[in-house]
């Protein structure tokens, strides 16, 4: 069976600014709950797409959009898994795009992420009528739109992009 490349949105919410780095930190995916397409991620769904990275010395790409043809928008330096989700430490860059999405996001017109991954393993579950996810192979985490799963939270941000 050919593994397909999926997406799960989330929303940045309390998003805050503090003018000293380009450092933020935030969920970009949340355990136990469904999200609108239906997939719920369960405890350690992440854990081996972390050692993986960890093994290889490599991060999640972090992309606009999920657009593979377009150069990165930053780096994501730290990844874990933790009680309520994936959670996520990275650098938006001083590029063009990068300063569009700091000035977007300051502005509170840009509030969502997403991550592209593939599924390793999940298991339909009659009862939450859920795809339950148990592993999954990150890939990149984007900047987006619009949020599937509602319940992630940016941290806080330090930004210097001037």
């Amino acid at each position: 069976m050919k593994m397909q490349l999926k997406h799960m949105e989330v929303p940045i919410l309390d998003f805050k600014y503090d003018d000293d780095s380009g450092t933020f930190e935030c969920y970009v995916n949340t355990k136990h709950n469904i999200d609108h397409a239906g997939d719920r991620p369960m405890d350690g769904c992440y854990a081996k797409s972390i050692a993986k990275h960890m093994t290889n010395g490599t991060m999640p790409k972090m992309l606009w959009a999920h657009n593979p043809h377009e150069l990165p928008v930053g780096v994501w330096t730290s990844m874990k898994e933790d009680e309520k989700g994936l959670r996520m430490k990275g650098n938006i860059l001083p590029t063009t795009m990068g300063k569009d999405i700091e000035i977007l996001a300051k502005g509170k017109a840009l509030d969502s992420f997403s991550i592209g991954y593939k599924e390793i393993s999940s298991k339909y579950n009659s009862a939450n009528n859920s795809n339950d996810l148990y592993e999954l192979d990150i890939k990149e985490a984007s900047w987006v739109n619009f949020a599937c799963d509602e319940n992630a939270l940016l941290q806080g941000i330090k930004s210097h992009l001037e």
